[in-house]
């Protein structure tokens, strides 16, 4: 069975782009591990140095789920046809590891109930249901981009990251720094930018990483890596002191900051012309960390890493993440196994075209 990406786009893609989509597989562990969702983590503990530590790390990790987007856009950019194939694998797997959590949970606490069960089969993961919802009406968008001309794309992505970046994340400061609320004011919905779990903000970012790749060449003899490292030490640096002042309003996946650097990213990263099969095998386990990861961390005990000296707890931000990956690969070799005889590659057959 090939190499199933993130973006669900099945190419011989370059391993630089493939070594990013690890990364950033990895950076959302740490952003977890730093900020556990629905919980503490071990950032909510720390304090002195190690706070100033994790907290400036995750200023740098919060690209992550952008940078999963833009390659999305980027490499997906080209098909017109749906692949139902592969959206449904993706639905299943997340459905699978879902049920097999909650069967785990359910045993293990005597409460395993046939509406726990049925809970647990709806997949409730918000980058899933949008993604597919995205991938279901990419094909559309990319048949469209290809009709307008280069002049009218950048004008399009430019209206697009002014409306619902820029002056979304302007009105979401508005109401953090005011304490009043300006329902009804932002251009993604009557509850603002809801820091970027939208549909809008996907949508948005996979038209910036299409034309990423449209103006690739362009983009590479105008901005050199020099300036690119630099822009992304200066981001990270930018909203470190964001949220100094304006705590809710700069970790979010839609702040332009944020989008910034998830764009630099991606270019560093895609002009590593070089190929690798064990990168390339290694990062077909991307998708499965970022379904696992947070059930694997729910074992951890973050009170006592956030307050352990800080070497142990610098150590620990680095064997966690890399721990958790090498469990995503092992699950995702058992469930490829499993996979692969259920549902033959023959099956790629299953895709709707979008040419008219």
């Amino acid at each position: 069975m090939k190499t199933q990406c993130l973006s669900g786009v099945q190419d011989a893609r370059r391993s630089g782009v493939e070594l990013l989509r690890i990364l950033a597989a990895l950076a959302v562990v740490v952003m977890h591990f730093n900020y556990y969702p629905g919980g503490s983590g071990a950032a909510d503990y720390a304090s002195g140095f190690s706070a100033v530590f994790l907290n400036f790390l995750e200023c740098i990790c919060i690209s992550a789920v952008n940078v999963f987007l833009l390659i999305s856009g980027a490499f997906g950019s080209r098909s017109k046809r749906i692949r139902i194939r592969k959206l449904a694998l993706l639905l299943l797997q997340t459905m699978v590891f879902g049920a097999a959590v909650s069967f785990a949970s359910g045993i293990m606490t005597h409460d395993l109930t046939v509406s726990r069960m049925l809970k647990a089969l709806v997949p409730t993961n918000y980058y899933v249901t949008m993604y597919i919802c995205l991938m279901l009406i990419s094909p559309f968008i990319n048949a469209g981009l290809e009709r307008l001309s280069v002049s009218a794309v950048r004008k399009l992505v430019l209206a697009a990251v002014l409306v619902f970046s820029v002056y979304a994340t302007l009105i979401d400061v508005l109401e953090e720094v005011s304490g009043v609320s300006f329902s009804g004011a932002s251009p993604v919905g009557t509850g603002g930018s809801m820091g970027g779990y939208t549909f809008v903000h996907f949508a948005l970012m996979y038209l910036l990483g299409a034309w990423l790749r449209r103006e690739e060449d362009k983009l590479t003899a105008a901005i050199g890596m020099p300036l690119l490292a630099a822009g992304l030490a200066l981001s990270a640096m930018l909203l470190y002191l964001w949220r100094a002042f304006l705590p809710g309003t700069a970790w979010m996946y839609s702040n332009p900051l944020v989008i910034a650097q998830a764009c630099a990213q991606f270019m560093i990263f895609s002009r590593l012309r070089f190929s690798s099969r064990w990168i390339n095998r290694v990062a077909s386990a991307a998708f499965t960390c970022f379904l696992i990861q947070g059930y694997a961390l729910y074992f951890l005990n973050f009170e006592k890493i956030g307050t352990s000296a800080f070497p142990i707890l610098a150590g620990t931000v680095v064997v966690v993440p890399l721990a958790v990956y090498a469990l995503s690969f092992f699950v995702y070799f058992i469930w490829n196994a499993v996979i692969s005889r259920l549902f033959p590659e023959k099956a790629e057959g299953l895709t709707i075209s979008a040419e008219g």
